[in-house]
């Protein structure tokens, strides 16, 4: 009985394929760019041929991508939090 997996590591370019995310692109990007399942790329990382990045590279990457963005009254909560806990902590160590 054949495999679903057989035949995945001489259909596709592996090397081509980890260039291709190695220059930033996404798990998404890869497999529609390739036209390649998601099972098949699973397939590509458990025989050795394709490594992942880390999760945190990979948020780093994203935070580049798309970098969050704070509204003006997200910033001014933030602000006046920190200055209300620093004020706390002055007062704390006034007192010792």
């Amino acid at each position: 009985m054949a495999n679903h997996t057989d035949g995945y590591l001489e259909k596709y370019n592996w090397t081509e394929i980890q260039d291709f995310y190695n220059l930033g692109n996404t798990w998404i990007d890869v497999l529609k760019h390739f036209k390649i399942s998601s099972s098949g790329l699973s397939f590509g990382i458990k025989s050795g041929m394709f490594k992942t990045r880390s999760k945190s590279d990979a948020n780093k990457l994203s935070n580049i991508k798309k970098p969050r963005k704070l509204s003006s009254e997200t910033k001014l909560k933030i602000s006046e939090s920190r200055i209300k806990y620093l004020n706390k902590i002055y007062k704390m160590y006034k007192l010792l």
